[in-house]
């Protein structure tokens, strides 16, 4: 009589049709109980693989922890055959963490069956139809959205993006630190790759760029450099604190990149001479004197050297105008800073007449400069430069004008291979011949030795704004074509994550209570020492 009142009660069943609400305490400890017990084929038929389920664990949790009892099944043969569906609950956690009850067209539109389907697999798309037709469900003639076992790995939504089309900019990945960079909604954020949270954030002013990041004298990103018409700003990235506000120059500032020397002590010392303007300082930060200076170049056509603070360190003419900086790595000469032009009249000799007449022909190109300002080399383009990059060990220069790419020796200054219909932004991997490059709503992995579209990364209804292209520092040149990740921003505020290798399993195996996929490169240095944040007492005694 107890067992049939038991069996007749729902709060003691885990999840029935008949009851409102899940049984929390059960869905919480049922997985790991047959883990601990053994029971890994009744955890992957009864639990993993079952329908009712995988919607009582989503309704009464969210798609992380779901996802986070996958691994209770290691790498062995069970999770093999719930590989597919661990991949689309991956894919679809965005949606099922606003509805939970799109976990059957979700699973139905991503999961195509064949021959090399499992029986859990189709035994749980077999629920899945049955519970699409009794109540009505939008079901999929056929499997229409991103599929399991593609390149795309991972979905991160911003916030306000279903509210607003805004433009994800200045995109950067630490994958071994486990925290997101990125530009967005007037805002430049850090966000922790594992829990998908906002660990520290500045505000900027409005319609402001991002101009770049400098390392602080313990190593990491301490300060960022923000810029808008001719006002720049410094700020502590931790904080978000304006650190020093130099004087408004005076034009509108075209980019600003960090100047390394080969010496970094000698130029991060202060320099002696000052412009005499009033400088806005944060007093309790004086590391911000140790910084390095960067070169700020103006649209009309004059570069010069800060300090931080707002001391002039250097100052030269370009002679026409700016459009875009680009920072050199030590290590390459003299050169740290390759500056595109375009100017707009020249002087020229009239076709078929002795008299001279003014015509404009424009020119367009890129110059190499050291960090006094010497001229070293000039490189020409057929047309406007809007983005630059460097790759095979930083021998290539890639410039992306309004036609397509154009690819440059910098040593020798000659043009040695064009791409047409691929534009920017770019994103090159150090040390390697690999090039990502937008094209409209698509990503395209560039071969830049033999200029040729190596694989191409559809994106969703929205433009691609932004792209980063990362490569483990162990994985030799040779072989980085086969071992990379991608992530691209869009106007739809997605954050998504392409993967070259799907069957590429983790390093080291822990428990994140999120895809553990879209970090698989762990180090032994945290997030937290190299970003210097605030942590709690308990983040504390857990570290």
């Amino acid at each position: 009589q107890q067992q049939q009142q038991r069996q007749s009660d729902p709060q003691q069943q885990p999840h029935s049709e008949h009851s409102k609400r899940p049984n929390v305490r059960k869905l919480a400890e049922l997985a790991h109980h047959l883990a601990l017990a053994g029971r890994l084929p009744e955890l992957m038929g009864q639990c993993l693989g079952n329908y009712e389920y995988l919607l009582a664990k989503l309704m009464a949790f969210s798609a992380s922890e779901l996802l986070a009892e996958f691994e209770l099944l290691q790498h062995g043969p069970e999770r093999l055959q719930l590989k597919r569906v661990e991949e689309s609950l991956q894919l679809a956690s965005r949606v099922l963490l606003k509805s939970p009850q799109q976990l059957a067209t979700q699973l139905l539109a991503r999961i195509q069956p064949g021959p090399d389907s499992t029986a859990v697999e189709l035994q749980l798309l077999s629920q899945c139809r049955r519970v699409a037709v009794a109540e009505q469900l939008f079901m999929p003639l056929q499997p229409s959205l991103s599929q399991a076992g593609g390149p795309l790995r991972h979905v991160m939504e911003l916030p306000l993006a279903a509210q607003f089309s805004l433009p994800v900019g200045n995109l950067e990945v630490r994958p071994e630190q486990g925290i997101l960079q990125l530009e967005y909604n007037d805002e430049f954020s850090v966000w922790d790759l594992a829990s998908e949270t906002q660990v520290a954030g500045i505000k900027l002013d409005r319609r402001a760029s991002v101009g770049c990041l400098l390392t602080g004298p313990r190593g990491g990103a301490a300060a960022l450099v923000a810029y808008h018409g001719k006002q720049v700003k410094v700020y502590n990235i931790v904080t978000g604190a304006v650190l020093a506000t130099p004087p408004e120059l005076p034009d509108p500032v075209a980019g600003v990149v960090p100047v390394v020397s080969e010496e970094p002590a000698a130029s991060n010392k202060p320099s002696s001479s000052s412009s005499g303007a009033a400088v806005e300082v944060d007093e309790a930060e004086a590391w911000i004197q140790r910084l390095p200076p960067v070169c700020v170049g103006l649209k009309h056509g004059t570069c010069l050297v800060l300090s931080p603070l707002g001391q002039v360190q250097t100052r030269w003419d370009v002679g026409c105008w700016i459009s875009k900086l680009l920072e050199l790595p030590p290590g390459l000469g003299n050169a740290r800073v390759v500056v595109a032009f375009y100017q707009d009249d020249e002087d020229t000799a009239a076709a078929g007449g002795g008299d001279r007449e003014r015509k404009k022909q424009p020119k367009f190109g890129a110059c190499l400069f050291s960090a006094q300002g010497q001229r070293l080399s000039t490189l020409e383009t057929h047309d406007r430069i809007a983005h630059m990059a460097l790759a095979d060990s930083n021998r290539l220069l890639i410039a992306a004008t309004y036609s397509g790419l154009e690819l440059f020796d910098r040593v020798q200054g000659q043009c040695v291979g064009q791409l047409p219909g691929v534009r920017g932004p770019l994103s090159s991997a150090p040390g390697t011949h690999l090039l990502a490059a937008v094209q409209g709503k698509s990503t395209c992995l560039v071969d830049v030795r033999a200029m040729t579209v190596l694989r191409t990364f559809h994106g969703g209804w929205a433009p691609t704004t932004s792209v980063f292209l990362h490569v483990p520092p162990h994985i030799a040149a040779a072989d980085a074509a086969a071992h990379f990740r991608l992530y691209t921003g869009a106007y739809d505020g997605l954050v998504r994550t392409y993967d070259s290798t799907p069957d590429l399993q983790p390093l080291a195996a822990r428990h994140t209570g999120m895809p553990t996929s879209i970090c698989p490169f762990p180090s032994s240095a945290k997030a937290g020492q190299q970003l210097q944040l605030p942590l709690k007492p308990q983040q504390q005694q857990q570290q």
